[in-house]
């Protein structure tokens, strides 16, 4: 009976295994290894994309803040920022934007860092940041009454034995002086010369593509200016601000110009954003005041020339003007589709240009 029952277990494990192979391949419970290997890699792919979608597309955070005591020890944080040495330094008056406005081009063809000075004098730290960078040239931009003749004097007293003025008898020559140190352009800008809000979100543009920036009154060229129009052979002409700022008076004289200009300095922002949208690169984005009528421009001023040389966007915050310390409504919305996962916002100036309170809706609206 054993060796009997014993033949039947072997009968019918032959009869398994039978069974077995005939269903081998279609039983749910038994897989092949490619079957295996497939299911495993069809769950990969799903928790990639599911990982993917869940991003948020937006994603970007404040880096650091670039700010000193004053305007002028800011300007030195922008230098020291951007520049380990430079043989070319340009020097403006910080009180005044008019002639500021118009040198980042100037700076861009020496490659050199803006640093910003009273009427007066300069100041130590200012004199330090030269000593720094091993300064051989200054180029002073302004006449004896936007910086005093002593500026001269206190550079040779640090070593720097070469310095030229540029300037006009007013901020419009002045404004041509600049433009006619540079290389040849076949574009200029024209921006008011009586507020200079909505030339410094295209300032960093100009800046980069050399760009003339040339000032103009609301309602008339100036003769100078229209002069230095009718030498140079201008295909564009790029009229910055609303027709408040730059009168259609002026638009009409012009054979081929684009007004950039919205309701507001803020709309303005966004609307050359749009415009040299291939030009900007998002990696980098820099927070300035948009400030109070026509004071708290001079952080923009010298930043413009440090976002021109990764062609990074110039942004501008709330102030007194918008009546908010944050950033404005379109504008976020306009960076949210550009940003990139990696962009990092370096904020310029103190807590009363842009208040500790913008960090924390930046990194809220993009983090």
């Amino acid at each position: 009976m054993e060796e009997y029952s014993g033949n039947i277990r072997k009968r019918g494990i032959r009869m398994q295994e039978k069974q077995e192979e005939k269903y081998e391949g279609t039983d749910k419970s038994k897989k092949s290894p490619n079957y295996r290997r497939f299911l495993s890699l069809t769950i990969l792919i799903a928790i990639l994309i599911h990982t993917c979608l869940t991003v948020p597309s937006a994603q970007a955070i404040v880096k650091q803040r670039l700010a000193g005591e004053n305007r002028y020890a800011t300007a030195v944080r922008i230098s020291q920022e951007g520049w380990k040495a430079s043989d070319y330094v340009i020097l403006a008056n910080g009180q005044n934007y008019a002639d500021a406005l118009c040198s980042g081009p100037l700076a861009q063809k020496y490659f050199a860092p803006l640093l910003l000075t009273e009427s007066q004098g300069i100041s130590s730290e200012t004199l330090e940041e030269l000593k720094r960078l091993k300064t051989k040239h200054v180029l002073i931009v302004g006449g004896p009454k936007a910086i005093a003749e002593t500026a001269e004097t206190q550079l040779q007293r640090v070593g720097i034995q070469k310095t030229e003025r540029i300037y006009g008898g007013d901020r419009y020559e002045t404004s041509v002086k600049i433009a006619e140190k540079l290389n040849d352009n076949e574009s200029v800008a024209l921006v008011s010369g009586l507020s200079p809000w909505d030339a410094l979100t295209f300032s960093p543009v100009a800046t980069r593509k050399g760009t003339p920036i040339l000032l103009v009154p609301k309602d008339s060229l100036p003769a100078v200016v229209e002069e230095y129009l009718v030498e140079k052979i201008i295909t564009k002409t790029y009229l910055i601000g609303g027709e408040e700022v730059i009168g259609p008076n002026i638009q009409k004289r012009l054979s081929d110009s684009l007004r950039l200009g919205g309701q507001n300095r803020y709309e303005t922002n966004i609307l050359i954003l749009k415009e040299f949208e291939g030009y900007f690169k998002f990696d980098t984005i820099y927070v300035v005041t948009g400030g109070n009528d026509n004071d708290g421009f001079a952080d923009a001023l010298c930043t413009a020339v440090l976002a021109s040389m990764t062609e990074s966007p110039l942004i501008l915050s709330g102030g007194n003007y918008l009546k908010t310390q944050g950033i404005a409504k379109d504008t976020l919305d306009y960076l949210k589709d550009k940003i990139i996962h990696s962009s990092e916002i370096i904020v310029v100036g103190g807590e009363e240009a842009v208040s500790a309170e913008t960090l924390i809706e930046l990194n809220k609206g993009f983090g």
